[in-house]
C-alpha cells in the first residue's frame, strides 16, 4: 500500500507533498475541499489528468485536515494504491430513491459483497438521515463488516465535482488489508435523564412532555446568558443497550420549540445533556488515535480522520494543538487526512455495530500485509 498527497491552494496552485509515482497506479483518490474550489470542473479535471485510472471521490467540507495541517480554502488530496486490495465504488442519488434507509439498501444490496471486509461512506449531510442510512445498509450487509466514513457540509461526487444529495460507498475486499477504527467524544452528561415523548426523525418535539427548548432553558438559564446560541455547545447524549451515549448535535430550533439534531430519535428515548472542556476534547483524540492503532495491530499506512465540526468550534484557537497531538500519536512518516464533518460513522468498539455519531472524533487507520 503506498499514499501520495498533494494540497492546492489559490496562491501557489498544485503543490505535491510526497511522490511515489502512484500516476498509472492508484486505484482511490480523495480529495477534500472548500465548496468554492472543489466544485470548480477545472479542479477536478486537473485531478483526473493526474490520475487517470483512480476511482475519485470528492467532498465539499469545513476546513480539511492533512497530517499537521488545518486548511479551509483549498483542497487536500491523497491517491491511494493497494497491491493486495480490490476496491468497488458505488454512487447512490437520495432524490433516486425513496428516503435515506432506501439509499442505504440500495447501495448494500449493489455491492459485490465476497470477501468484503469494509465499507467508507461518504455522505451529503443536508440531503441524508445517516442513522435511518446505516439501517438501510444492514440489511444486505454482514453484521462484522465495519460501516466507516463521515457526512460532508454538503455536496460530494463520484468521479465528478461534488453534487447535491449523493451517497457515495467504497467497499474493500481482500484478506491482506487491515482496517482498524475508534472513535471517542470527550463529552460527559450534565442533568437528569428525561424521556423523548415526541419526535419524528431528527426534530424532537417534546421531552417530559414539555417543549424541547424548555429543556435546556431549564438547565442553561442560569448558566449561559442567551440559551438559544448556546444550544449547539450542550448536545444530547441517547442512551443505548450499552450504558454509553450517543452524541446528537442540534441544528436548528423552530418557533415552536422543536429542535432538530443531526441524527435521528425515537419516542421514549432516554437522554441526559451533554457538556465538554477543552481539555476533555483534546484528551479524547489522543485517546482514539492510540485506539486505531491498537485497533489495526499493525503499524498504520494510512490514517483517515473525521472530526466533528461542533468539537471545532469548542477548541477554537485550540485545533492546531489538538492536531499536535494527534500526529505525536503516529510515526511522522503516516499520511493522514480528513475533515471536519457533520456526522462521523464507526463502531462504538470492536465487533459492534456501526453507529451515527455527532460531536466524536473518528479514527479509520489502513495498512496491507503481505
Amino acid at each position: 500500500m503506498q499514499v501520495e498527497q498533494s494540497k492546492w491552494s489559490l496562491n501557489l496552485g498544485w503543490e505535491q507533498l510526497s511522490n511515489h509515482q502512484l500516476r498509472e497506479k492508484a486505484q482511490l483518490v480523495l480529495a477534500f475541499g472548500n465548496e468554492n474550489v472543489i466544485k470548480d470542473e477545472k479542479r477536478f479535471e486537473e485531478i483526473k489528468e493526474q490520475y487517470p485510472k483512480a476511482e475519485i471521490i470528492t467532498c465539499c467540507t469545513d476546513g480539511e485536515i492533512l497530517n499537521e495541517l488545518i486548511l479551509n480554502d483549498g483542497i487536500t488530496l491523497s491517491a491511494i494504491y493497494f497491491k493486495h486490495t480490490q476496491i468497488q465504488t458505488l454512487c447512490i442519488p437520495v432524490s433516486k430513491v425513496k428516503d435515506s434507509f432506501d439509499a442505504g439498501t440500495h447501495l448494500s444490496a449493489d455491492l459485490e459483497k465476497d470477501h468484503i471486509n469494509s465499507l467508507l461512506i461518504f455522505g451529503d449531510s443536508q440531503a441524508l438521515v445517516a442513522s435511518d442510512l446505516l439501517m438501510g445498509i444492514g440489511i444486505n450487509l454482514a453484521s462484522h463488516v465495519p460501516i466507516l466514513g463521515g457526512l460532508s457540509t454538503s455536496h460530494t461526487g463520484l468521479n465528478s465535482i461534488p453534487k447535491h444529495g449523493t451517497v457515495i460507498g467504497v467497499g474493500f475486499s481482500g484478506d491482506k488489508l487491515k482496517v482498524g477504527h475508534s472513535v471517542d467524544q470527550g463529552w460527559t452528561t450534565l442533568g437528569a435523564e428525561k424521556t423523548i415523548t415526541k419526535a419524528v426523525d431528527q426534530r424532537v418535539y417534546e421531552i417530559d412532555d414539555k417543549a424541547c427548548i424548555h429543556f435546556y432553558e431549564q438547565y442553561l438559564a442560569g448558566i449561559v446568558s442567551d440559551v438559544k446560541s448556546r444550544v449547539i455547545e450542550y448536545p444530547l447524549g441517547i442512551k443505548n443497550i450499552e450504558n454509553s451515549r450517543l452524541v446528537r448535535s442540534m441544528l436548528e430550533i423552530h418557533d415552536d420549540g422543536s429542535i432538530t439534531f443531526a441524527g435521528s430519535f425515537r419516542n421514549g428515548d432516554q437522554v441526559r445533556m451533554m457538556k465538554s472542556s477543552t481539555h476533555k476534547l483534546l484528551l479524547s483524540s489522543e485517546l482514539a488515535a492510540e485506539e486505531s492503532i491498537k485497533s489495526l495491530g499493525n503499524t498504520p499506512e494510512f490514517v483517515l480522520q473525521f472530526n466533528c465540526v461542533g468539537r471545532r468550534q469548542v477548541l477554537k484557537d485550540w485545533l492546531s494543538e489538538e492536531q499536535e497531538y494527534i500526529n505525536s500519536k503516529f510515526e511522522k512518516s503516516t499520511p493522514m487526512m480528513g475533515f471536519y464533518s457533520h456526522g462521523e460513522i464507526a463502531p462504538l468498539k470492536a465487533k459492534s455495530n456501526s453507529e451515527l455519531h455527532n460531536q466524536s472524533v473518528v479514527f479509520n487507520t489502513f495498512c496491507e500485509t503481505e
